[in-house]
């Protein structure tokens, strides 16, 4: 019986494989292996290129933790988004979580995008309107 050290060190060398060999490496240890292990293993096979599509662009990084960071506040509005009175107030509340996130990952200052758009909306013509978004908004 392997112990959970040797299982570990064996996942760690399967990932180095191609998945032709992984399946023959993989065949070995199927006496030996809980069904978990099993299914997860069987998994990495199904969808090795998915997996592992990553590692062929150099720059990718290997997890989301920035934008996972980046878009907290926008996702913790979702909560708030409970306490609306109807669809329009919930709708209001995205838009405005939506313009005050953009702002942070364009690296603007939301209050200062928020107090110009606020003090030229009405004198911006509809057509010219876009030229408030974050994204085009120059400070």
């Amino acid at each position: 019986m392997a112990t959970i050290c040797q299982l570990h060190a064996d996942l760690r060398y399967y990932l180095c494989l191609e998945p032709v060999d992984m399946r023959k490496q993989f065949q070995g240890l199927q006496g030996i292996v809980n069904a978990e292990f099993g299914k997860a293993m069987g998994y990495l096979l199904r969808h090795y290129d998915e997996l592992t599509a990553y590692l062929d662009i150099a720059d990718m990084p290997v997890d989301n933790n920035d934008t996972e960071r980046a878009i907290r506040s926008m996702v913790m509005g979702k909560q708030s988004y409970l306490f609306c009175r109807n669809d329009e107030a919930c709708q209001r509340a995205a838009i405005m979580y939506s313009m005050l996130g953009a702002c942070k990952v364009l690296g603007k200052d939301p209050e200062k995008w928020l107090t110009y758009t606020l003090k030229h909306i009405g004198s911006t013509k509809p057509e010219h309107l876009h030229r408030l978004l974050p994204e085009e908004w120059t400070e």
